[in-house]
């Protein structure tokens, strides 16, 4: 148990797929409602909090740094469509995927030209 989270908190890029909270139960050998009063007992945070972080995290990261379409960036964050990706982005990073890649890209190479 302390393995994993140990690694998942260390992980700035996570592989999104396999942190569901059932999957992380079963990993560590534990009941459902155990597993998550002790992540956020660990954590302090809920484990659907700390997936949506890290999907903010691994959605700027692929739209800063990657020319992936919007639906690999989709699909490699665990979502099943653009669309639900498109949603995410402006209910949790307040902007379309088109909008932040421009906005974080733009402030990139801000950064780089001073």
């Amino acid at each position: 148990f302390d393995a994993l989270f140990d690694d998942m908190a260390e992980n700035q890029r996570v592989n999104l797929s396999i942190y569901s909270p059932t999957v992380l139960a079963k990993c560590c050998n534990m009941e459902y409602r155990s597993f998550r009063r002790r992540f956020k007992a660990e954590f302090g945070k809920t484990l659907c909090q700390w997936i949506r972080e890290q999907r903010v995290k691994e959605i700027a990261y692929l739209l800063e740094y990657t020319d992936k379409r919007l639906l690999e960036i989709a699909e490699d964050t665990g979502f099943s469509s653009a669309s639900n990706l498109n949603d995410f982005c402006v209910k949790y990073m307040l902007g379309t995927p088109g909008v932040l890649r421009k906005h974080l890209k733009g402030q990139r190479n801000v950064h780089h030209e001073e």
